[in-house]
């Protein structure tokens, strides 16, 4: 089985952001035998702080009586209702905890992971962002969204317990969880069809990855340790001696 933890792009208004960052994982994340995460025979599972959002102003979600050749006025009147109507679907979410008006909404089945990866159906709050668990309170300055998801690949794959679960520690998110029973069949279902190619210079791009790495661990030892900053002195003292000498 393949297991991706991923942190897509944040922000409300990063959507096409969030589905550039997933091709690229998909073209450069590369396993020794030179597969990507598509494997054939080998399901997937996809997930993390995804981040997308509950949005009204991506193209997809225009009005569908709407006619094809929309002008831009009756597109800003669409919007505007739209907008109108999440609005009043997130005030009732928190006055009442109801969020099912809020689901068609989402983001997420308007991206490229949903073209690739399934999801069971959401049946808990929003995971973002919290000011307080105990009891529930989101932030203000932020729309309430499923940003935590947990995806998965082939869709035969039985799950069941999708839900929202509160760490022991505070996060302003809430953390997902979610049973899998995986069969024989859903191994010879997944076909390891690739949604775009792996790039040609994965392998050069992991190796510059390993030397940063490097570079910025290197780093974190000189700030935070005695010896690392007695060796940032002597570096730096060397530096200055053979630049006046």
């Amino acid at each position: 089985m393949t297991f991706v933890a991923a942190h897509l792009a944040a922000h409300e208004g990063h959507f096409n952001r969030r589905n550039a960052d997933f091709q690229s994982l998909v073209q450069n994340l590369v396993f020794p035998d030179e597969t990507g995460i598509f494997k054939p025979h080998t399901p997937l599972f996809f997930l993390g702080d995804l981040n997308y959002r509950l949005s009204v102003l991506h193209p997809s979600r225009s009005d569908p009586n709407l006619h094809t050749n929309i002008t831009p006025e009756d597109q800003a009147r669409s919007d505007l209702s739209l907008i109108a109507a999440l609005k009043e679907h997130v005030i009732d979410f928190l006055e009442t905890g109801k969020f099912t008006h809020l689901v068609p909404h989402d983001q997420l089945p308007l991206s490229s992971l949903a073209l690739h990866l399934y999801e069971s159906p959401i049946t808990f709050r929003p995971t973002y962002k919290y000011v307080s668990h105990d009891p529930p309170v989101y932030a203000q300055t932020r729309t309430p969204s499923w940003t935590d998801r947990i995806l998965y690949a082939p869709e035969t794959i039985l799950t069941e317990n999708y839900t929202g679960v509160t760490a022991d520690g505070f996060s302003d998110h809430q953390a997902v969880s979610m049973e899998a029973f995986l069969q024989d069949g859903d191994f010879h279902t997944e076909e390891g069809e690739m949604p775009w190619e792996i790039n040609p210079g994965w392998r050069q791009r992991q190796e510059f990855a390993e030397k940063l790495g490097y570079v910025f661990g290197a780093i974190e030892v000189m700030g935070e340790t005695r010896l690392g900053v007695l060796m940032a002195v002597v570096a730096l003292g060397l530096v200055i001696y053979y630049t006046y000498h």
